[in-house]
């Protein structure tokens, strides 16, 4: 039987500054995946030319079956409901180019499960913008969304 999970960690983008932020994001009966609840301040982000914004945060899984972790980002809305589309944004996880939007690609696959206790990692996000003058200062948002598939 295949069980489907989802959960998201927010992410939050200031023009001038940004954070990740991440919290216990699911525990299941066949998973669990935990990111660090430290909130990662990241230096300022450029309105001019290509931008790239690294971020690190630690992750502890755990799974009793086969799984399949997938993981996509819906971009960043601002409060006035403008968003930094896939032209001007880009999203890396440990070196997966995820497309922004709703698309989901694989992350983490196994046929087995992990191990007694569980893995921990650290993951490592790299968020790729440009032409960010073309946007209105303040805040905006979005999603990185995990999706575990396992079954058992």
């Amino acid at each position: 039987m295949e069980r489907k999970m989802v959960n998201s960690v927010l992410v939050l983008l200031c023009l001038g500054q940004a954070a990740v932020a991440g919290d216990q994001l699911f525990s299941g009966s066949c998973a669990s995946i935990a990111f660090s609840a430290n909130e990662i301040r990241l230096p300022r982000v450029s309105p001019y030319g290509w931008c790239k914004v690294d971020a690190v945060l630690d992750c502890h899984f755990s799974a009793s079956c086969p799984y399949q972790v997938n993981v996509s980002f819906d971009g960043f809305v601002g409060q006035d409901g403008a968003m930094i589309g896939e032209e001007n944004a880009a999203f890396i996880i440990d070196g997966v180019s995820v497309p922004v939007g709703r698309r989901s690609v694989p992350w983490l696959i196994s046929k087995e499960a992990t191990p007694r206790g569980g893995i921990s990692m650290p993951v490592k996000l790299g968020f790729h913008f440009r032409d960010l003058s073309r946007h209105a200062g303040g805040s905006y948002a979005g999603e990185i969304t995990f999706t575990v598939f396992g079954s058992g």
